[in-house]
């Protein structure tokens, strides 16, 4: 019988802590959603009280454990193989920011105007940095702003929603594709801990197609996150601070716009429909996987085939007439892909 030659205690350890904090984390979210629960306007709407049960039961015990490798090709794909559905991040300030903020008042018009100029804004800004070596991007002040410690308003806000991470990441992938030190510090040790105990070094990181394909495509999806959320929550700051907000305020009121609008938070944060909550609900495994494919198109088209189907199976009762709009369901989802 051998010893322990063979025990990766560090691994373990790493388990059990990862073990302990979910316990931890969950009690406290149920405790949370108890008190939730019981309070008196909760408690005199029934209704309300049976839609967040089955949303806290599906937080708290997800049902979507189907279609695992599935997702994992889903998200193998996005993040290594697709770097330009980077852009098709950007379709968010279209389809998130926009909506919140005519909920704020905000015109259509207006805010596609705002947010366009917030774009070219904010790579003036990213500019501007990079020509004084900051690490914070740098707004022009507005006509006769008086500045404070030689910043802008804008400027000073930024800084803070980053510090705060709120907006980001904002770093460049030219910069980050080319400097692997920490890169490969972290492979080693995953590799001595949990792997093959092989260590590398810079020429090996380089010479890895696999691992340039992988900080290709999440670096420039970086990229079109931190553009979006400094776009958003510039377009809300401006917004509240129009309205007569004072700095504080509007901070505080555009933080909540861009949670709402930019940030996903997980299950957690995700549309009742996808977590099998609601009518017409294709469960919370096949609305996971509508979910993970972050692209606007590819969710509308599964809905679209979701909608066909159950049209097909309700009118059509002739074989003939089921093949034949077999077919052209068919053609239609291939032509939108």
């Amino acid at each position: 019988i051998g010893g322990r030659e063979n025990l990766n205690m560090a691994e373990g350890q790493l388990h059990y802590n990862n073990n302990m904090a979910h316990t931890i984390a969950k009690r406290y979210s149920i405790a949370d959603q108890n008190m939730y629960l019981k309070d008196p306007q909760m408690r005199d709407n029934p209704q309300y009280v049976k839609t967040a049960k089955a949303y806290f039961q599906e937080i708290n015990n997800a049902t979507d454990r189907k279609y695992g490798f599935l997702k994992q090709l889903i998200a193998f794909n996005y993040i290594m193989f697709s770097p330009s559905l980077a852009f098709v991040e950007l379709t968010q300030q279209g389809t998130n920011l926009l909506p919140a903020m005519i909920m704020q008042g905000m015109g259509l018009g207006e805010g596609l105007a705002k947010a366009s100029k917030a774009n070219w804004d904010v790579v003036q800004a990213y500019l501007a940095r990079k020509k004084a070596g900051t690490s914070y991007n740098i707004y022009a002040p507005k006509p006769n702003e008086m500045l404070v410690d030689g910043q802008s308003e804008m400027t000073r806000v930024m800084k803070t929603a980053r510090e705060k991470g709120l907006i980001g990441p904002g770093v460049g992938w030219n910069q980050e594709f080319w400097e692997l030190g920490h890169d490969v510090t972290s492979m080693n040790q995953r590799n001595y801990f949990g792997g093959n105990g092989k260590l590398l070094d810079r020429t090996g990181l380089i010479g890895k197609p696999l691992y340039q394909m992988y900080k290709l495509g999440t670096d420039i999806h970086g990229i079109a996150i931190a553009q979006n959320t400094e776009v958003a929550f510039k377009v809300a700051y401006d917004h509240f601070r129009s309205q007569g907000q004072i700095e504080s305020q509007a901070f505080h009121s555009a933080e909540g716009v861009l949670i709402e609008a930019m940030h996903g938070g997980g299950r957690a944060s995700k549309p009742l429909w996808f977590l099998g909550i609601g009518p017409g609900s294709p469960g919370a495994s096949v609305g996971s996987v509508m979910y993970s494919l972050q692209m606007y198109v590819y969710n509308t088209v599964a809905q679209m085939g979701n909608y066909l189907s159950q049209a097909i199976k309700n009118t059509c009762k002739n074989p003939t007439e089921i093949t034949a709009a077999h077919k052209a369901a068919a053609t239609m989802l291939t032509a939108s892909l």
